[in-house]
Protein backbone atom coordinates (compact mmCIF):
# COMPACT_ATOMS: atom_id res chain seq x y z
CA UNK A 1 0.00 0.00 0.00
CA UNK A 2 1.26 3.35 -0.88
CA UNK A 3 2.54 5.32 2.07
CA UNK A 4 1.30 8.77 0.50
CA UNK A 5 4.28 10.53 0.73
CA UNK A 6 4.90 10.50 -3.45
CA UNK A 7 5.99 13.88 -4.26
CA UNK A 8 5.84 15.93 -0.99
CA UNK A 9 8.67 17.81 0.33
CA UNK A 10 9.98 17.21 4.16
CA UNK A 11 12.36 19.32 5.89
CA UNK A 12 14.24 17.37 8.35
CA UNK A 13 16.22 19.21 10.93
CA UNK A 14 19.75 17.27 12.56
CA UNK A 15 19.56 14.57 9.75
CA UNK A 16 22.95 13.91 8.97
CA UNK A 17 23.19 11.35 11.37
CA UNK A 18 21.45 9.16 13.69
CA UNK A 19 17.66 9.05 14.07
CA UNK A 20 17.31 12.11 11.34
CA UNK A 21 19.28 10.49 8.69
CA UNK A 22 17.09 6.98 8.64
CA UNK A 23 14.00 9.58 8.97
CA UNK A 24 15.03 11.08 5.48
CA UNK A 25 16.25 7.43 4.12
CA UNK A 26 12.64 6.22 5.05
CA UNK A 27 10.85 9.46 3.57
CA UNK A 28 12.85 9.53 0.36
CA UNK A 29 12.46 5.51 -0.28
CA UNK A 30 8.73 6.27 0.39
CA UNK A 31 8.63 9.10 -2.68
CA UNK A 32 9.18 12.61 -0.88
CA UNK A 33 11.55 14.92 -1.51
CA UNK A 34 14.16 15.23 1.39
CA UNK A 35 15.93 18.38 3.07
CA UNK A 36 18.65 17.08 4.58
CA UNK A 37 19.47 19.86 7.52
CA UNK A 38 22.37 19.35 10.09
CA UNK A 39 24.93 21.98 11.71
CA UNK A 40 28.03 19.61 10.40
CA UNK A 41 28.01 19.96 6.51
CA UNK A 42 29.73 17.12 5.54
CA UNK A 43 27.25 14.69 7.64
CA UNK A 44 24.42 16.77 5.86
CA UNK A 45 26.08 16.05 2.30
CA UNK A 46 27.09 12.14 3.55
CA UNK A 47 23.95 11.78 4.25
CA UNK A 48 21.93 13.33 1.20
CA UNK A 49 24.17 11.43 -1.27
CA UNK A 50 23.46 8.02 0.55
CA UNK A 51 19.65 8.80 -0.55
CA UNK A 52 20.79 10.17 -3.96
CA UNK A 53 22.59 6.92 -4.64
CA UNK A 54 19.95 4.79 -3.01
CA UNK A 55 17.37 6.74 -6.14
CA UNK A 56 15.63 8.81 -3.90
CA UNK A 57 15.71 12.35 -4.20
CA UNK A 58 17.44 14.67 -1.24
CA UNK A 59 19.32 18.25 -0.85
CA UNK A 60 21.78 18.84 1.92
CA UNK A 61 21.25 22.25 4.24
CA UNK A 62 24.31 23.40 6.20
CA UNK A 63 23.22 25.24 9.19
CA UNK A 64 22.02 26.16 12.46
CA UNK A 65 17.76 26.45 13.64
CA UNK A 66 18.78 27.66 16.75
CA UNK A 67 18.68 30.89 14.99
CA UNK A 68 15.64 32.86 13.62
CA UNK A 69 17.40 33.65 10.27
CA UNK A 70 18.98 30.23 10.26
CA UNK A 71 15.53 28.45 10.59
CA UNK A 72 14.13 30.79 8.15
CA UNK A 73 17.26 29.87 5.42
CA UNK A 74 16.17 26.01 6.12
CA UNK A 75 12.43 26.60 5.21
CA UNK A 76 13.15 28.69 2.30
CA UNK A 77 16.16 26.22 0.76
CA UNK A 78 13.13 23.54 1.34
CA UNK A 79 10.78 25.43 -0.86
CA UNK A 80 13.44 26.74 -3.51
CA UNK A 81 14.89 23.13 -3.87
CA UNK A 82 11.16 21.10 -4.19
CA UNK A 83 8.75 23.89 -4.81
CA UNK A 84 7.15 23.22 -1.20
CA UNK A 85 7.65 22.10 2.65
CA UNK A 86 4.69 19.48 2.77
CA UNK A 87 6.32 18.51 5.63
CA UNK A 88 8.54 19.41 8.53
CA UNK A 89 10.31 16.76 11.26
CA UNK A 90 11.66 18.96 14.23
CA UNK A 91 14.86 16.23 14.97
CA UNK A 92 17.29 18.99 15.67
CA UNK A 93 18.52 18.35 19.31
CA UNK A 94 21.48 18.22 22.06
CA UNK A 95 21.57 15.18 24.78
CA UNK A 96 22.72 15.82 28.13
CA UNK A 97 22.41 13.72 31.36
CA UNK A 98 24.07 13.74 34.91
CA UNK A 99 23.05 15.54 38.34
CA UNK A 100 21.14 18.50 38.34
CA UNK A 101 22.69 20.33 40.62
CA UNK A 102 25.95 19.59 38.33
CA UNK A 103 24.59 21.93 35.81
CA UNK A 104 26.18 24.87 34.09
CA UNK A 105 24.64 28.18 32.30
CA UNK A 106 26.13 27.06 29.25
CA UNK A 107 24.90 23.13 29.57
CA UNK A 108 21.52 24.39 30.46
CA UNK A 109 21.60 27.60 27.67
CA UNK A 110 22.70 25.43 24.72
CA UNK A 111 20.52 22.76 25.29
CA UNK A 112 17.42 25.25 25.51
CA UNK A 113 18.55 26.99 22.31
CA UNK A 114 18.51 23.84 20.08
CA UNK A 115 16.16 21.62 21.41
CA UNK A 116 13.68 23.94 22.41
CA UNK A 117 14.09 27.72 20.70
CA UNK A 118 15.30 26.08 17.70
CA UNK A 119 12.33 23.86 17.20
CA UNK A 120 10.04 27.08 17.69
CA UNK A 121 11.93 28.96 15.09
CA UNK A 122 12.08 26.45 12.50
CA UNK A 123 8.18 25.35 13.31
CA UNK A 124 6.74 28.99 12.90
CA UNK A 125 8.43 29.46 9.52
CA UNK A 126 7.57 26.21 8.16
CA UNK A 127 3.67 26.42 9.51
CA UNK A 128 3.12 29.86 8.02
CA UNK A 129 4.19 28.25 4.47
CA UNK A 130 2.36 25.67 5.01
CA UNK A 131 -0.94 27.58 5.76
CA UNK A 132 -0.12 29.77 2.92
CA UNK A 133 -0.07 26.67 0.74
CA UNK A 134 -2.63 24.78 2.30
CA UNK A 135 -1.62 22.90 4.82
CA UNK A 136 0.98 20.20 6.12
CA UNK A 137 2.17 18.04 8.72
CA UNK A 138 4.67 18.37 11.51
CA UNK A 139 6.43 16.40 13.69
CA UNK A 140 8.15 17.75 17.04
CA UNK A 141 10.75 14.77 18.51
CA UNK A 142 10.48 14.44 22.07
CA UNK A 143 11.64 11.69 24.45
CA UNK A 144 10.26 9.25 26.74
CA UNK A 145 12.46 11.35 29.58
CA UNK A 146 10.10 13.81 29.57
CA UNK A 147 7.44 11.78 31.63
CA UNK A 148 10.79 11.91 34.50
CA UNK A 149 13.92 10.19 34.13
CA UNK A 150 16.77 10.44 36.58
CA UNK A 151 20.07 13.02 35.53
CA UNK A 152 17.91 14.15 32.84
CA UNK A 153 16.25 17.03 34.28
CA UNK A 154 17.39 20.09 31.58
CA UNK A 155 17.24 17.56 28.75
CA UNK A 156 14.01 16.58 29.67
CA UNK A 157 12.60 20.06 30.37
CA UNK A 158 13.61 21.00 26.74
CA UNK A 159 11.44 17.57 25.92
CA UNK A 160 8.64 18.19 27.43
CA UNK A 161 8.44 21.79 26.02
CA UNK A 162 8.39 20.20 22.84
CA UNK A 163 5.61 17.92 23.74
CA UNK A 164 3.67 20.79 25.19
CA UNK A 165 4.41 22.55 22.11
CA UNK A 166 2.96 19.68 19.96
CA UNK A 167 -0.80 20.06 21.96
CA UNK A 168 -0.91 23.75 21.61
CA UNK A 169 0.39 24.02 18.08
CA UNK A 170 -1.98 21.14 16.75
CA UNK A 171 -5.17 23.18 18.58
CA UNK A 172 -3.51 26.69 16.63
CA UNK A 173 -3.25 24.68 13.45
CA UNK A 174 -6.19 22.78 13.05
CA UNK A 175 -8.26 25.61 10.88
CA UNK A 176 -5.16 26.32 8.53
CA UNK A 177 -5.05 22.38 7.73
CA UNK A 178 -1.44 22.08 9.80
CA UNK A 179 -1.11 18.50 11.71
CA UNK A 180 1.65 18.40 14.28
CA UNK A 181 2.39 14.84 16.08
CA UNK A 182 5.15 14.41 18.80
CA UNK A 183 7.36 11.07 18.70
CA UNK A 184 9.30 9.54 21.32
CA UNK A 185 11.66 7.57 19.95
CA UNK A 186 14.19 4.52 21.37
CA UNK A 187 16.96 3.93 18.88
CA UNK A 188 20.65 3.68 19.16
CA UNK A 189 22.59 6.61 18.24
CA UNK A 190 25.65 8.54 18.87
CA UNK A 191 22.81 10.46 22.00
CA UNK A 192 22.02 6.98 23.53
CA UNK A 193 22.74 7.01 27.02
CA UNK A 194 26.58 5.41 28.26
CA UNK A 195 24.21 3.20 30.17
CA UNK A 196 22.56 1.93 27.48
CA UNK A 197 25.12 -0.53 25.08
CA UNK A 198 25.21 -1.51 21.85
CA UNK A 199 22.43 -3.59 20.66
CA UNK A 200 20.16 -2.79 23.82
CA UNK A 201 18.17 -0.32 21.31
CA UNK A 202 16.78 -0.56 18.34
CA UNK A 203 18.72 0.48 14.87
CA UNK A 204 17.44 4.45 13.62
CA UNK A 205 15.78 2.03 10.63
CA UNK A 206 13.54 0.29 12.61
CA UNK A 207 12.10 3.65 14.03
CA UNK A 208 11.79 5.46 10.78
CA UNK A 209 8.75 3.41 9.79
CA UNK A 210 6.42 5.96 12.04
CA UNK A 211 7.62 9.47 10.58
CA UNK A 212 6.80 8.81 7.11
CA UNK A 213 2.87 7.50 8.57
CA UNK A 214 2.74 10.61 10.62
CA UNK A 215 3.96 12.44 7.53
CA UNK A 216 1.96 11.32 5.05
CA UNK A 217 -1.93 11.23 3.98
CA UNK A 218 -2.94 8.24 5.89
CA UNK A 219 -2.26 10.07 9.03
CA UNK A 220 -5.05 12.85 8.47
CA UNK A 221 -7.42 12.26 10.87
CA UNK A 222 -4.62 12.43 13.32
CA UNK A 223 -3.11 15.52 15.18
CA UNK A 224 -1.47 16.81 18.98
CA UNK A 225 -1.02 13.20 20.00
CA UNK A 226 2.65 11.62 21.33
CA UNK A 227 3.23 8.14 20.23
CA UNK A 228 6.55 6.02 21.83
CA UNK A 229 8.17 3.58 19.37
CA UNK A 230 10.81 1.68 20.18
CA UNK A 231 11.14 0.10 16.52
CA UNK A 232 8.34 -3.35 17.90
CA UNK A 233 6.09 -1.59 20.12
CA UNK A 234 3.91 1.72 19.43
CA UNK A 235 2.03 3.37 22.67
CA UNK A 236 0.42 6.39 22.53
CA UNK A 237 1.39 8.52 25.86
CA UNK A 238 -1.62 10.38 27.35
CA UNK A 239 -1.38 13.89 27.19
CA UNK A 240 -1.56 15.64 30.57
CA UNK A 241 -4.77 16.48 32.25
CA UNK A 242 -6.38 17.42 35.55
CA UNK A 243 -7.10 14.52 37.89
CA UNK A 244 -10.99 13.41 38.13
CA UNK A 245 -10.55 13.85 41.82
CA UNK A 246 -11.23 17.36 43.04
CA UNK A 247 -12.21 19.24 46.29
CA UNK A 248 -14.25 22.14 46.39
CA UNK A 249 -14.84 24.64 49.45
CA UNK A 250 -15.82 28.27 49.31
CA UNK A 251 -12.69 29.76 51.25
CA UNK A 252 -10.15 27.54 51.82
CA UNK A 253 -7.22 27.47 55.15
CA UNK A 254 -4.24 26.20 54.99
CA UNK A 255 -6.01 23.08 57.29
CA UNK A 256 -8.72 22.83 54.66
CA UNK A 257 -5.99 22.14 52.18
CA UNK A 258 -4.10 19.57 54.25
CA UNK A 259 -7.01 17.54 55.31
CA UNK A 260 -8.07 17.42 51.61
CA UNK A 261 -4.28 16.11 50.47
CA UNK A 262 -4.31 13.75 53.30
CA UNK A 263 -8.03 12.52 52.53
CA UNK A 264 -9.92 12.60 48.95
CA UNK A 265 -7.31 13.54 47.29
CA UNK A 266 -4.38 11.33 48.43
CA UNK A 267 -4.39 8.26 45.92
CA UNK A 268 -3.84 10.95 43.26
CA UNK A 269 -1.07 12.82 45.40
CA UNK A 270 0.74 9.86 45.60
CA UNK A 271 4.77 9.86 44.97
CA UNK A 272 6.35 8.92 41.40
CA UNK A 273 7.42 5.59 41.59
Amino acid sequence: MSEGMAGKSVLITGAGRGLGRAYGEALAAAGANVLINDVDAAEANAAAEGIVAAGGVARAHSGTIATWDGAAAAVEECISAFGAIDGLVNNAGLFHNGPPWEETEQVIRDLVEVNVVGALFVGVHAMRAMADAGGGAIVNLTSEAHLGLPTMATYAATKGALASLTYAWAWDLAERNVRVNGLAPVGFTRMTPAWAPPGSRPSPASVAPIVVFLLSDRAAAITGQVLHFNGTTLTPVVAPHKSADSVTKDVWSVDDIAEACAGPLAPALLAPE
